[in-house]
């Protein structure tokens, strides 16, 4: 099953990274880094602690795929330099 997470740069310039709520997916992942990087990699180390526990557990965790999408802040973070001014000419 393909998820939405989206990355959201905050006011103190750190980035949280946030799975969309699908009601057949009965848990919720965060993410949470100084940089983008960061941000990917502690949220896919939440999806791996969590098909751990399930594992664990003797239950069969949903198996997701991940799309990434940017608030503008993080965006542009990410392409600052790969935009430029040429571009729009």
């Amino acid at each position: 099953m393909k998820v939405q997470v989206i990355i959201e740069r905050g006011t103190d310039g750190t980035f949280d990274a946030n799975m969309e709520y699908i009601s057949s997916v009965p848990f919720g992942l965060l993410g949470q880094g100084n940089t983008v990087s960061e941000v990917i990699d502690d949220f896919y180390n939440s999806y791996s602690e969590i098909k751990a526990m399930y594992q664990t557990e003797g239950n069969e965790c949903p198996m997701l795929e991940f799309e990434f999408k940017y608030d503008m802040p993080s965006f542009s973070h990410v392409f600052a330099n790969e935009i430029s001014s040429v571009n729009f000419v």
